[in-house]
């Protein structure tokens, strides 16, 4: 039945105000064949527990064209650079969501400076 399992993936997971969700369930998730072949949209919003291994995670998510990241205090900004600048299949994504990018950083700035 490989075929019925392909159906259940999803292609945007919303996790926003998921307190105990952790970079370990985000590995979870991003290592599987739904979050590596499927995944385009990741919403982290107020998950306060989520850090910059959260984002290194989401590398191998290759349709990933949208993670949202509002106050994740964790997440820092040499976490999102190391993902605008790394050569892989991310540079793609965070490319395409330039502006969004550019928004976390200066949110990021104005919390943690």
């Amino acid at each position: 039945m490989p075929g019925a399992l392909i159906h259940l993936c999803v292609s945007a997971q919303s996790l926003s105000h998921c307190e105990l969700i952790t970079d370990d369930g985000i590995r979870a998730l991003s290592s599987s064949t739904c979050g590596q072949e499927r995944l385009t949209v990741v919403e982290l919003d107020n998950c306060p527990l989520i850090t910059d291994v959260t984002l290194e995670h989401l590398k191998s998510c290759h349709r990933l064209e949208r993670i949202e990241l509002y106050d994740c205090q964790q997440v820092t900004r040499a976490g999102i650079k190391r993902i605008r600048v790394s050569g892989n299949q991310t540079q793609t994504i965070t490319e395409s969501a330039g502006e969004l990018i550019s928004y976390f950083l200066k949110l990021l700035c104005s919390v943690i400076l």
